[in-house]
């Protein structure tokens, strides 16, 4: 777990931690993050940072997923068969298929 909220980062590279679980980087600045080699990832937490794309396609672990008030017009969660908790409020989607997400009980 790798909880680092509330801060100025505008970078942070997490390729070197594959066993990391759960990764809170919400109120920061960021603009981008690879967590593609993160695939042990349950819980990723990117709210109020400034991101304008991300790639989840190898988070297949993925129960929740936070992303609340970034920069997003699109993001892909159709290998996130197990994602439970999507959080997508104030981005600049203007769809989002979850028809693969037959698990999902939350979607903000």
């Amino acid at each position: 777990s790798l909880g680092l909220d509330s801060n100025l980062l505008t970078g942070i590279d997490v390729s070197n931690n594959p066993l990391l679980t759960r990764l809170d980087l919400d109120n920061n600045q960021l603009s981008e993050i690879d967590v593609t080699k993160n695939t042990r990832l349950a819980q990723l937490d990117l709210d109020g940072n400034q991101l304008t794309v991300i790639d989840v396609s190898n988070n297949t672990a993925l129960l929740s997923l936070g992303l609340d008030s970034n920069l997003l017009t699109n993001i892909d969660v159709s290998n996130n068969r197990v994602l439970t908790s999507l959080d997508l409020d104030n981005n600049q989607l203007t769809s989002i298929d979850i028809t693969n997400n037959l698990l999902l009980s939350r979607l903000n």
